[in-house]
């Protein structure tokens, strides 16, 4: 039996209209698929890296090898006799200077820190008085014989020097300890890194970052050294120093 022109539209409308239900759920699918990908990398990088951070510490124990201190030569002038006040001085330090050189000092060494003159005053109810001028000269040593530290001070008060202060310790070239320092703290992070890592059941890829901190040899302060007036040779010690370095490192690890 052949079906008429009104059953065939509608077997035709209905088997349209199921393929379109079907590509509707299809395309359904496929987006909660995409949408159910994408709510799990919510909060998450697919292309995380993951990374384990140590720290390091290194010290390092040196003796300074270098003191420097300073010697001060002062003198008061009356108000009309300053040039006369301003040769005496500058004739003490140069037998100061001249002394520090006999004990093997440089002229690179030996150093005008300060060459000041200023006005004294008396004051008084009644006013002020000017009483003359003080004239101050203070010269650093850079001695490099610690041997030889508490005779060049003994020597510099009898000389003349009215002040000997400021006497520290320290080490001339800080970077070789500074090195030796850094180098034993990357170490102690290396190591620290590569028990981690065996703990945890994984491997170290790379470095990903790098810090550090640390100090250069402090100098040792033995603050006013000498007074006034001749006296025996002082013994002077110049004791340890210490140097610390810090670092944090980042690995890569899988």
């Amino acid at each position: 039996m052949e079906m008429n022109e009104n059953e065939r539209w509608g077997h035709h409308s209905s088997w349209l209209k199921k393929a379109i239900g079907l590509a509707l759920i299809l395309v359904a699918l496929v987006w909660v698929a995409k949408s159910l990908k994408e709510y799990k990398y919510i909060g998450s990088n697919p292309n995380e890296t993951h990374t384990i951070s140590v720290t390091g510490e290194g010290k390092v124990f040196i003796r300074a090898d270098v003191a420097t201190v300073q010697v001060s030569i002062t003198s008061d002038a009356g108000p009309t006799d300053l040039s006369e006040a301003q040769a005496k001085n500058s004739s003490r330090a140069n037998g100061i200077i001249q002394f520090a050189k006999s004990q093997g000092l440089k002229e690179t060494d030996i150093k005008t820190l300060n060459y000041s003159i200023y006005p004294r005053y008396n004051y008084s109810q009644n006013g002020q008085e000017f009483l003359g001028y003080s004239i101050r000269q203070d010269i650093q040593f850079k001695i490099r014989d610690l041997n030889k530290v508490g005779r060049v001070l003994n020597g510099a008060v009898t000389s003349g020097a009215n002040e000997v202060s400021n006497l520290q310790f320290t080490v001339d070239d800080p970077k070789k300890p500074s090195g030796d320092a850094r180098a034993a703290a990357i170490k102690d992070a290396k190591d620290k890194a590569q028990k981690l890592a065996s703990d945890l059941g994984v491997r170290l890829v790379r470095i990903t970052s790098y810090s550090e901190s640390g100090s250069t040899p402090p100098p040792i302060f033995y603050g006013e050294a000498a007074g006034k007036g001749g006296g025996p040779v002082p013994s002077i010690q110049p004791g340890q120093n210490e140097v610390d370095s810090n670092v944090a490192i980042t690995y890569e690890i899988e």
